[in-house]
């Protein structure tokens, strides 16, 4: 990482901060996740700034770029940082993230519209933004990032504001819907049993209907397993994924995988008959059971 000080020297010069940089100290790290910038004031205008840099070349310049622009946020009067108002990570976690969230934007789409080859680029960063607000859709959550990313300027006090509106945003928010599986898929990796998960099924024929297939499974198939997974409900046979059940509120997902790993989904409904789903399910384990069968 030594020997890339030039490029160190090239981003400072090009974001006109050099003369406010006392001291640089660089650690390498194994991976670009963790890289980071922490700055500490050495006089009444010079920082001492030291960088966790992932050790490796790929996208240096804008990885090193993006780093020192929260050292030019900070050196910016008319964005004027209060380290006071800076969300507190042990007492209020989630507006903290989205307080991250926000000025990680800010930040890389400056990079975008200077193009400058990022690591961190839209598709990356809109990814992140979606996944550090799961009780949003999909739809929901780009929206948002749509216009976080589109706004030119920020002051720390918009970026502490818009913090609190996410956290705000995303308690208020109403239940998933069943046009929003993202959300409810979301919910399933807290806490999963087969119990629970078909406590999600709503309608109660439907869910009746779910518990005597996975009950008339197992009664008709000695070798048949079933198991609960993040998202859903596993049915085994042999040590082999033979189904996935997937249950939301007003319908549940099935989907069969043969022993050639041919796989057949099933939307099931409350309007569906048990008997087709039974011979389907016997079928699949069949397919397992078969000498011939590919295993």
């Amino acid at each position: 990482m030594e020997q890339n000080r030039a490029v160190f020297s090239s981003v400072l010069e090009s974001q006109g901060i050099s003369d406010y940089i006392h001291r640089i100290r660089i650690e390498a790290i194994d991976n670009p996740w963790n890289e980071k910038v922490l700055v500490k004031k050495k006089t009444a205008d010079r920082l001492d700034v030291a960088l966790r840099v992932w050790d490796n070349n790929l996208f240096l310049y804008g990885r090193i770029y993006r780093l020192f622009l929260y050292v030019y946020d900070l050196l910016n009067p008319d964005f004027n940082y209060q380290s006071v108002d800076v969300p507190k990570e042990d007492a209020e976690p989630e507006r903290r993230e989205h307080y991250v969230q926000v000025w990680s934007i800010f930040v890389d789409s400056r990079l975008e519209r200077k193009s400058v080859p990022n690591f961190y680029d839209r598709a990356l960063r809109r990814s992140i933004f979606v996944n550090a607000l799961p009780r949003l859709s999909w739809n929901e959550a780009f929206r948002l990032f749509g216009e976080l990313w589109n706004r030119s300027s920020y002051t720390h006090s918009d970026i502490v504001r818009e913090a609190t509106n996410l956290a705000n945003y995303g308690r208020a928010r109403k239940p998933a819907t069943p046009t929003e599986p993202e959300v409810e898929i979301g919910s399933f990796l807290k806490d999963h049993s087969v119990s629970r998960h078909l406590d999600r099924v709503a309608p109660s024929r439907l869910n009746d209907l779910t518990r005597e297939l996975l009950n008339s499974t197992v009664a008709d198939h000695k070798d048949a397993v079933v198991r609960s997974c993040y998202y859903g409900i596993h049915v085994e046979c042999r040590k082999r994924l033979v189904g996935e059940i997937i249950p939301m509120k007003e319908r549940v997902s099935l989907t069969l995988i043969d022993s050639s790993q041919k796989r057949t989904t099933f939307e099931v409904t409350e309007t569906c008959d048990l008997e087709p789903l039974q011979t389907a399910v016997q079928e699949a384990i069949r397919t397992y059971n078969d000498p011939s069968s590919p295993l």
